[in-house]
């Protein structure tokens, strides 16, 4: 097995001895469970191939598992004797879906799969299909848990990995939802893909329409001081709050032909950064920068988007699961507070601004945060594909002020993410 990229990004560095170490260790990685504490997720193969296509050494890598594998769990016993014979009854593949306990199963009925028939088949007959149940539950499922489904897919995708295609999807199939499909408005899009989606009118831009999310900051966070993650997923999957949040996004069109498509994919990634850079603040001990939990994730997940996007059959798939993806990030943001979403500011705007791409790479390979190389390789990712067609160089500072800040707290445990809804303290 070799590690291939597709619609990636690859920095100089990578070698044949990192490529080998990068397969062994995602290999020793694949036998873990998916959650480490019952809800967090297993972080290792994110950060590894991070870390590996920005031209991390060998023992660089092994350092980061060594690290990272002294915390996750090892694998629960199989439910099935022969788990790809058992789900392969659509009936009992069903019935365990959303069960953590039955990721070992999960995991080994796509090992068998994709063994027999291929990553693309795979992924098609479980992920990217318009109108399967199956699809439908693990697209929506993947969403869930702060968008950790849809990255392990989308790193599967890039490396066409049947390791970790299986364990994406295996993830898609045990995330529990956060919210009922029954009753929460704006999880409907999911499951009946012929709905209509949009309210007339010309449509607005993304942008404008998180800004009016934020105009409804008030009723969707009630008279919460911070962030509850069980007690807002409740608020927000009710009657009034999930309407509101679908009526205001539905005012994003997004047509079922590839022109569109292409402009409002670019949209969606545009959102990405502002979610994440244009709601970064200063900290008052020390005017560091610091930057939401959820938010970053949006971040992260958005680096995949052109590929998971890419891999759906028809238009009107990819269409569909684009105004999907709208509604998930307006979750997100709602979960974060909804802060006030400004214009990142551009390079060398202050003392952070003589940090070079180089530097910032280098400290990502060595940062122990298992999220930092996976943010400076999707800022990476924007600045070569828009840096050069801008004036200013937003995606160069956003990274500036991410490693300036690792920079000022080596040696302590900050609040880098921020991890009770940045919108709550503005």
């Amino acid at each position: 097995m070799s590690v291939t990229f597709s619609d990636s990004l690859s920095l100089p560095g990578v070698t044949y001895a990192s490529t080998q170490k990068l397969e062994a260790l995602l290999k020793k990685n694949h036998v873990f469970h998916i959650y480490f504490d019952g809800v967090k997720h297993n972080h290792v193969a994110h950060n590894l191939i991070a870390v590996y296509s920005m031209g991390a050494s060998p023992d660089q890598l092994q350092a980061i598992y060594d690290q990272h594998s002294q915390i996750q769990k090892p694998p629960l016993p199989l439910h099935f004797s022969d788990p790809a014979q058992a789900l392969s009854n659509p009936e009992t593949f069903i019935a365990h879906l959303g069960d953590g306990q039955y990721y070992p199963d999960y995991l080994a009925f796509f090992d068998h799969e994709i063994a027999t028939h291929g990553v693309d088949h795979t992924f098609q007959t479980f992920y990217g299909s318009l109108s399967s149940t199956v699809a439908q539950q693990l697209r929506f499922q993947g969403l869930n848990g702060v968008l950790h489904g849809l990255i392990h897919v989308g790193y599967g995708l890039e490396l066409s990995h049947p390791l970790l295609l299986a364990e994406g999807l295996a993830l898609c199939a045990v995330e529990k939802p956060d919210f009922d499909t029954k009753t929460t408005a704006f999880s409907q899009l999911l499951f009946n893909p012929a709905a209509k989606t949009t309210h007339g009118g010309a449509g607005k831009r993304l942008l404008e329409v998180f800004e009016d999310l934020h105009k409804e900051k008030s009723t969707f966070v009630g008279d919460s001081t911070a962030l509850n993650y069980d007690t807002d997923r409740g608020r927000l999957g009710a009657k009034e709050s999930s309407t509101l949040l679908e009526t205001i996004c539905s005012q994003w069109h997004v047509k079922a032909d590839a022109k569109d498509i292409k402009a409002k994919l670019d949209e969606l990634l545009d959102l990405t950064f502002h979610l994440y850079a244009g709601t970064m603040q200063k900290s008052e001990a020390n005017g560091a920068p610091f930057f939401d939990f959820f938010l970053m994730h949006t971040l992260t997940s958005g680096f995949f988007l052109p590929l998971v996007i890419s891999k759906l059959q028809t238009v009107e798939l990819q269409a569909h699961m684009l105004q999907v993806i709208c509604r998930w990030f307006a979750v997100e943001y709602v979960l974060a507070g909804l802060p006030s979403i400004h214009t990142p500011a551009a390079a060398g705007t202050d003392t952070n601004g003589s940090l070079l791409w180089s530097e910032i790479v280098q400290e990502a390979l060595e940062d122990k945060d298992e999220h930092v190389s996976k943010v400076i390789r999707a800022l990476i990712k924007l600045d070569v594909a828009r840096g050069k067609l801008e004036p200013t160089n937003a995606y160069l500072k956003a990274a500036q002020d991410t490693v300036a800040f690792r920079r000022l707290q080596k040696n302590a445990k900050p609040p880098f993410w921020y991890m009770t809804g940045l919108g709550y303290k503005l």
